[in-house]
């Protein structure tokens, strides 16, 4: 079975709403596993998790996806470019954008400031989905980040129990 590469009508109202301030990028990784409006998936994020600030912190999303019935174990990828996914699994991944001003802390000069230069991205088997781009081969997955200088630092490997996407 190929996968489903969805994209939410509304994934551009959000990030007109939230961005630059804030992202949304968890949120459309949701969005995209659910294959529910960010609408839709921000209301069930607020019936489980509480409300959305704009922004989804790795330990609420992990929370938020095991209350909705995914198996998830976390993973470090040690500022890897790829990653190895177990068979019909996927990833929510963190990547790290590096910066400029040669800081202990990814190039920055506090953790704060790192913190707030990442990103999430899904990789299924075959492809990747951000937010910025929609979806692309995962054969560009190392050219991607290259290109912007990011790594991916850790990730959520899910395991699909309702096979919303096939991996």
């Amino acid at each position: 079975m190929p996968e489903t590469l969805y994209i939410s009508e509304d994934m551009q109202e959000f990030k007109n709403k939230f961005e630059p301030r804030y992202g949304v990028c968890g949120l459309s990784c949701l969005s995209v596993l659910l294959q529910k409006s960010h609408k839709e998936t921000i209301s069930l994020w607020e019936g489980l998790v509480g409300q959305y600030k704009g922004f989804a912190k790795r330990k609420e999303m992990r929370s938020f996806l095991e209350q909705i019935g995914f198996e998830v174990k976390q993973r470090n990828a040690r500022k890897g470019l790829n990653i190895v996914l177990t068979p019909k699994h996927l990833a929510f991944a963190n990547i790290q954008w590096k910066g400029k001003d040669g800081g202990d802390f990814h190039g920055y000069t506090s953790w704060h400031e790192a913190s707030c230069n990442t990103h999430y991205i899904v990789i299924t088997e075959h492809h990747v989905f951000c937010n910025s781009i929609g979806w692309f081969s995962r054969a560009k997955l190392i050219d991607y980040l290259k290109e912007r200088e990011g790594y991916i630092t850790s990730y959520l490997e899910i395991k699909n129990p309702i096979e919303v996407i096939s991996c």
